[in-house]
């Protein structure tokens, strides 16, 4: 998320591990990169076990994307949450698991109306 972040504002630069086989000395250092985009650039290695020095490092570039990602159509498209389909469908998986609801009505979904 950050690394996505970094990018987007021109950053380049990667992700440097320390230590990558153990889970309690793990360590992620970010390191970045101001300027033009440089492939020259030679970001630190991380360390290993022995005190050695290890190329587990992540690269990312920088590179604007040109718009916002589109959405996939049809089969990948999410029904709005609380709309009436998504209450149905929450009430019929509920009553597949054997709990009791509440019928179907022609109020199912609506909004109340306003209160004082």
């Amino acid at each position: 998320m950050i690394t996505n972040a970094a990018q987007a504002a021109g950053f380049s630069g990667g992700l440097v591990v320390d230590y990558p086989n153990s889970t309690k000395a793990k360590k992620y250092f970010l390191c970045l990169v101001a300027g033009e985009p440089n492939t020259r650039v030679q970001l630190p290695k991380g360390m290993n076990e022995e005190g050695k020095e290890v190329g587990d490092t992540i690269l990312f570039t920088s590179s604007k994307s040109t718009g916002r990602r589109r959405r996939r159509n049809g089969k990948g498209m999410r029904m709005p949450v609380k709309s009436r389909q998504w209450i149905q469908k929450k009430k019929e998986s509920a009553r597949l698991a054997g709990r009791k609801t509440k019928h179907n009505s022609k109020y199912t979904g609506r909004s109340r109306g306003p209160k004082f």
